[in-house]
């Protein structure tokens, strides 16, 4: 059967018992990035729990009535088991967002269909054509209705993005406090640097995505800063360091610079007795980055973290020579500090 948009049916008409089966969903396109995701809302059509939201960071609902067996180039297969879905979630909606600055209609087209057993029992195809400036959308809905699972070809959203969604679906999304706003990363350094990773590090890509939900939460979807990661040398981190769980971390910390900044590097400092400042961690050297700036900066017998911060501060504003502020900077870009210790300092107040 071929679903047309804005066509409503009954989920038993193309599913028998409407209980268990697989929606494959692919988008066509041509360097652009979506993240495709499940919404499972209640009666009054709000994400009142967050475990309901089925996507690439959160796979399967508690119950497990909804999951995401793949997720990859812009195809996602979802696995649903309607018959243990809790009844106080009566809508299931299929969602596409665009990653970066493009809009559907920069697509070629896309198509979801419904499998039983690997068969496909129904389809729905759109194309650019029924999109205009929209950066994430609706595409289909299931929902109950006199105790009947129902669907719904939607094909419509928001131009903006992914904030936009999860703001409409009732999560909490902070408006941004900026007296000073940046200029904006232009679209195509920002797809450069999608192309980048994808092609030179999909882990990192990967990681990157996975941030974009919770910065929309907290309205920094389009936040611009420059990162830094301090990290502690003293000999107690060896084990951090031999189990990599410092690599783990510098490689989330890069991947968050990556939605942040469109240079794809961070600032790397190191503090033990010393502070030392290594080359800067990026795309083409993360992924033995922290087993190289060990073995060029071995650990060291103590904790000196009040020189560290004297080191960065001086580094980001020579005026102060490292000396505390007394007044507010007014800076083009704020500057986050990851500062990853695992005791206090020897340090006397500086």
């Amino acid at each position: 059967m071929q679903i047309q948009k804005g066509q409503r049916l009954k989920l038993e008409d193309i599913i028998p018992n409407s209980n268990s089966f697989t929606l494959h969903c692919q988008l066509n396109t041509q360097g652009i990035i979506l993240d495709l995701a499940c919404f499972g809302l209640d009666a009054a059509g709000l994400l009142s729990d967050d475990r309901y939201m089925t996507f690439f960071n959160q796979p399967t609902t508690p119950c497990g009535s909804v999951c995401l067996q793949n997720s990859i180039d812009n195809q996602a297969v979802f696995k649903f088991n309607l018959a243990t879905l809790p009844d106080r979630i009566e809508r299931l909606v299929i969602t596409a967002a665009i990653d970066g600055e493009a809009t559907m209609q920069d697509i070629y087209d896309g198509k979801i269909d419904w499998q039983i057993q690997g068969h496909t029992v129904a389809s729905f195809s759109f194309a650019r054509n029924d999109f205009q400036q929209e950066r994430a959308v609706l595409l289909v809905e299931l929902y109950r209705k006199t105790k009947l699972w129902r669907l719904s070809a939607i094909a419509q959203g928001f131009n903006g993005g992914l904030a936009a969604l999860v703001k409409y679906f009732g999560a909490s999304v902070a408006e941004e406090s900026a007296p000073i706003t940046p200029a904006p990363i232009t679209p195509p350094t920002r797809v450069l640097l999608e192309k980048r990773l994808a092609t030179e590090a999909p882990q990192l890509l990967s990681l990157a995505k996975k941030s974009a939900i919770s910065l929309a939460k907290v309205g920094l979807e389009s936040h611009q800063a420059k990162v830094c990661l301090c990290l502690d040398i003293s000999g107690s981190m060896q084990r951090l360091y031999r189990e990599g769980l410092i690599q783990a971390f510098a490689e989330r910390i890069l991947a968050l610079a990556c939605r942040f900044d469109d240079d794809g590097t961070i600032d790397v400092f190191l503090f033990g007795k010393q502070v030392h400042q290594p080359a800067p961690m990026g795309i083409s050297n993360y992924r033995t980055y922290i087993a190289q700036i060990i073995q060029q900066h071995p650990l060291e017998g103590d904790t000196r973290y009040g020189r560290a911060m004297q080191t960065i501060r001086q580094y980001y504003f020579p005026n102060t020579a490292g000396e505390e502020r007394k007044t507010p900077l007014k800076a083009s870009l704020p500057i986050y500090v990851m500062f990853v210790t695992d005791g206090g300092t020897s340090d006397q107040s500086l």
